[in-house]
């Protein structure tokens, strides 16, 4: 029964056909286990298999998983706060899935005010080969809102076809960035065809250096005051086909920001009109001869009253231009 911590007892006997003449080591314990997930539950609605995220979370973090698991949410509002640890058992094949029942991300909504001391609406905290998908995601504190925030050495997750939406704001603060990741390798996780909503960054990915290889792509950026992404010690990151407009009114706005992004970064088919500042900035962004960068067929508008640019190249050696 899932939930239900077990105990299970094992020992021998007549070792060899014999009488065991000690017996003080023949038997061993295990308490406080629980049984791993596989299949598809529900969320929310009538006759769920759990009321809401909580306790979904609750089972996975206790059993682990033993086959691919889907969590198909039903439509309403969930005033929650997630925190998904490390998940015993998946695997690129054993996935764990939280999406729309209905497909539809503006039917399910996930959100929560959060404060200075857990400063997040969902938090991947180690976890690996999570998917969310087709829904809504949001945060409503007004100082600290950041949506999702990506920790621990969680790798390849996916978060695609959401809206992830912030607070407007004036404010440069990582505080009230949408999605923001800082602390240990985060590798080769996806950002895919999602729409990001105000903020102080849309996407706030600061790396490790440890060849982090994420993925941005296909996403609309809308809004954001300060940045719609950042990315920043992230070895071979691909952006691309990614959308970035903005009613900033600070002069320093950066469309895309990579900085010290090394090897074969990916910089394509992304259009960007923003209202002043820069709409592409490398900054120290190192190729080499082997693996160089490629910046191509970008469709690039920045205007405003104070200083502009494009496209700003700095100390980034090895870096192909193409069709801009």
């Amino acid at each position: 029964v899932l939930g239900t911590a077990y105990t299970i007892y094992s020992w021998t006997t007549n070792p060899n056909g014999s009488v065991e003449g000690f017996n003080h080591n023949d038997s061993a314990k295990i308490i406080n286990t629980y049984q791993a997930m596989t299949g598809t539950y529900t969320i929310g609605g009538i006759s769920p298999d759990y009321a809401g995220f909580g306790t979904a979370v609750t089972d996975l973090s206790n059993g682990g998983v033993c086959g691919p698991v889907t969590f198909n949410v039903r439509n309403g509002i969930y005033n929650e706060q997630v925190i998904l640890p490390v998940i015993y058992g998946a695997s690129a094949i054993n996935t764990v899935t939280f999406q729309s029942e209905n497909n539809d991300s503006t039917l399910v909504t996930l959100t929560f005010s959060p404060t200075v001391a857990d400063n997040y609406t969902l938090r991947l905290n180690g976890s690996d080969y999570v998917i969310f998908r087709k829904m809504t995601l949001k945060a409503t504190g007004a100082t600290y809102s950041t949506v999702i925030q990506i920790n621990n050495g969680s790798i390849k997750n996916l978060f695609a076809n959401n809206i992830l939406e912030g607070i407007s704001t004036i404010s440069t603060s990582t505080n009230l960035a949408v999605v923001y990741e800082n602390t240990l390798a985060n590798t080769n996780n996806t950002i895919e065809n999602n729409v990001f909503k105000d903020g102080s960054y849309g996407l706030y990915y600061s790396g490790s250096g440890l060849n982090d290889s994420i993925i941005v792509r296909g996403n609309t950026f809308t809004n954001q005051y300060y940045s719609a992404i950042y990315v920043g010690l992230c070895d071979g990151v691909t952006v691309e086909g990614n959308e970035v407009t903005s009613n900033s009114a600070y002069t320093g706005f950066y469309g895309i920001y990579l900085n010290d992004c090394d090897l074969n970064i990916s910089v394509a088919k992304n259009r960007l009109s923003v209202p002043q500042g820069t709409a592409l900035y490398l900054y120290y962004c190192d190729g080499t001869a082997v693996n160089r960068g490629l910046i191509a067929n970008n469709f690039i508008h920045s205007a405003g009253t104070a200083v502009s640019s494009g496209i700003d190249n700095y100390y980034s050696p090895y870096q192909n231009f193409y069709y801009n």
